[in-house]
């Protein structure tokens, strides 16, 4: 589960290593505004949430990725990924991790998948990197808030309506070797990132919604113990 890690990681973190360049344009909440001034409030934005839902679309060194997480800051947590050959399904909650997969994903963790193949699975702390990648707010959010703004490393792009929100667009042009990540800002004053887009050795997509929403995440019912089996 490593690489899927580390491009998930780049994606949805990544990109909020801020910079700045030359006047911004947009409407609204951020007309006239720099790109350093729109990326510094999304950043701050982003970083004091208490709930946010991420799902992505991405493809690195030819592999497909797609997930989709609703995260609280307590660690509850649940959603789904879908990785070459896999799929699955996973929930965090008062610090009980659960896994529901298919029997190649198991059987690749060196499992008789008829004992758990599309089962709910209660698995161990630290036993599987999936949910503790993919739920620890704290720590993308953590990454976030501790973003430098550096100079001459922003550009305006067009802003895109997204859901019936308007949004002012800038790109990340850092390291343009590696590719760019274009954000789409909410021209509010809340400021959240609505969008992610990366081009280069990462592409794809990273929506962002449900800012602190009240998630009714519960434990999944008649879920397997991992410990219990042989």
């Amino acid at each position: 589960m490593t690489p899927k890690k580390s491009v998930l990681t780049a994606a949805m973190v990544g990109a909020f290593v801020l910079g700045a360049t030359a006047c911004g344009s947009g409407s609204g909440h951020f007309d006239g505004k720099a790109p350093e001034e729109i990326a510094e409030e999304a950043r701050d934005a982003m970083a004091t949430l208490e709930s946010v839902t991420i799902s992505s679309d991405l493809e690195s060194q030819g592999q497909e990725i797609a997930m989709q997480a609703s995260i609280a800051a307590d660690g509850s947590c649940e959603g789904s990924v879908t990785a070459e050959a896999m799929e699955a399904e996973f929930v965090s909650i008062d610090g009980t991790e659960y896994l529901k997969a298919d029997e190649e994903f198991w059987q690749g963790e060196g499992l008789e998948a008829s004992d758990v193949g599309g089962k709910w699975v209660q698995v161990p702390e630290g036993e599987m990197s999936l949910t503790g990648q993919f739920c620890d707010l704290e720590q993308i959010l953590g990454e976030m808030s501790e973003s430098e703004i550096e100079p001459d490393d922003w550009e305006s792009v067009d802003g895109e309506t997204i859901d019936g929100t308007e949004t002012v667009g800038i790109r990340n042009t850092q390291n343009q070797d590696a590719g760019t990540t274009d954000l789409f800002v909410a021209d509010s004053e809340d400021a959240y990132v609505l969008r992610s887009v990366r081009t280069g050795d990462i592409e794809g997509t990273v929506e962002f919604s449900d800012f602190n929403a009240d998630f009714d995440i519960s434990a999944p019912a008649d879920a397997v113990d991992l410990t219990e089996l042989g």
